[in-house]
């Protein structure tokens, strides 16, 4: 079992949508177009010098996700 904590970029942000419509239903990320929404927002984080995202690796999963302002 391979676990560890690592700074995310682009190609997890899809698992990360995932996770983020799973534990927050509050936010209604139902359809693709939501999905879609969520991750162009997600990526301006990429952008933001304030802001880091992390997430937990798990035999090459995505398992939860962080954003540290």
């Amino acid at each position: 079992m391979s676990d560890r904590i690592r700074a995310l970029g682009e190609p997890e942000l899809d698992e990360y949508v995932e996770i983020m419509a799973g534990a927050y239903p509050g936010l209604k990320i139902v359809s693709e177009a939501d999905r879609q929404r969520m991750r162009d927002r997600l990526a301006a984080t990429f952008d933001d010098p304030a802001a880091e995202m992390y997430g937990l690796i798990e035999n090459g999963q995505l398992l939860a996700g962080m954003i540290l302002y």
